[in-house]
């Protein structure tokens, strides 16, 4: 969303909409989909978080389960 003269503006299919201007109904499309982006954007974030928990916990799991391998490696991996 963009702003015009201190107005926001939708950009819809190459076309530009004073925001203020639509009819009711588009503006509260528009205010669900920015809910809905934010939304998308903190599960993003939050599945982000998840990976990196997951790849800390399979870590874990590989020394643990298998210490002669990481033993055998030494510090250079070799």
């Amino acid at each position: 969303m963009a702003i015009a003269n201190d107005e926001p503006v939708l950009e819809l299919n190459g076309n530009k909409y004073i925001i203020s201007g639509l009819p009711r109904d588009a503006q509260y499309c528009i205010a669900h989909m920015t809910e809905i982006q934010a939304d998308i954007d903190k599960c993003s974030k939050e599945l982000d978080r998840h990976r990196a928990a997951y790849a800390g916990f399979q870590i874990q799991l590989e020394k643990i389960v298998e210490p002669e391998s990481q033993e055998e490696g030494g510090e250079d991996g070799e």
